[in-house]
């Protein structure tokens, strides 16, 4: 019986993970898999082939092709149909709209907006939600920012998550566009100013890039991502006041 129930919480979860078309890693929905498990008091998975076993029942079973798209050195699997789903959704479009509301205005409430409890729910409400947030406008911000810049925040934040370099596009003062490919790691509020904390993927440096000089953003899928492993958040905030780096 516990096989049963634990094959049954698999598929649920892995059915909404896949919805997503940014796609998920082996690793990636193996983790979010055993949160689920462990918390209905079941035993965690310890192998990758359990997943990718799933996967192929799932799309046997019920005729969807999963996609597996690589960027970098990692596989993401979603559904080709991002539309299809195994387990309809009771509720309406207007009362799923209402839950993400919901979680927007405890982001508000949320003294430092990424706690781990905000997190928790972000995650487990997006997954299930399945909402287009660039066009959803209530998200709300600590001070006012553009419609643009709330683009901009969403695209590396899917970036981020999802561990992919992006090209920017930006322009300082009078100075003509500058092209920049960076590897994005942390996005920060500062003085009513959000910026994107990152590496350069020419230099190799920690660069620090303004929202408000950001003209536009492509994800490269081109270039492989290069993780944070040099500074940590106090370190990259250090560049927001022209602080050197040690």
């Amino acid at each position: 019986m516990p096989n049963v129930k634990s094959a049954g919480v698999r598929e649920l979860v892995l059915d909404r993970l896949l919805r997503n078309p940014r796609g998920y890693t082996i690793k990636q929905l193996m983790e979010r898999v055993n949160k689920e498990l462990v918390f209905e008091g079941l035993r965690p998975i310890t192998a990758g082939n359990t997943i990718r076993n799933d996967l192929t029942n799932i799309s046997n079973r019920f005729k969807q092709p999963i996609r597996e798209v690589t960027r970098g050195h990692a596989i993401y699997f979603s559904y080709e149909d991002p539309n299809f789903t195994i387990y309809k959704s009771q509720l309406t479009q207007r009362e799923l709209r209402l839950i993400y509301a919901l979680l927007q205005n405890i982001k508000y409430l949320d003294a430092w907006h990424g706690s781990i409890i905000y997190q928790e729910l972000e995650e487990t409400v997006r997954d299930f939600v399945q909402l287009d947030c660039y066009q959803l406008p209530f998200v709300i911000y600590e001070n006012y920012t553009s419609d643009e810049e709330q683009r901009h925040l969403c695209m590396l934040n899917d970036c981020i998550c999802s561990q992919m370099a992006v090209k920017i596009t930006c322009v300082q003062n009078k100075a003509g566009p500058k092209l920049l490919t960076i590897h994005p790691y942390f996005l920060r509020q500062h003085e009513r100013l959000w910026h994107v904390l990152g590496l350069d993927a020419a230099t190799g440096a920690a660069v620090c890039v303004p929202l408000h000089e950001i003209k536009s953003i492509v994800c490269d899928e081109t270039t492989d991502y290069i993780p944070n492993h040099n500074y940590n958040a106090d370190e990259f905030f250090a560049l927001l006041h022209k602080e050197p780096l040690e």
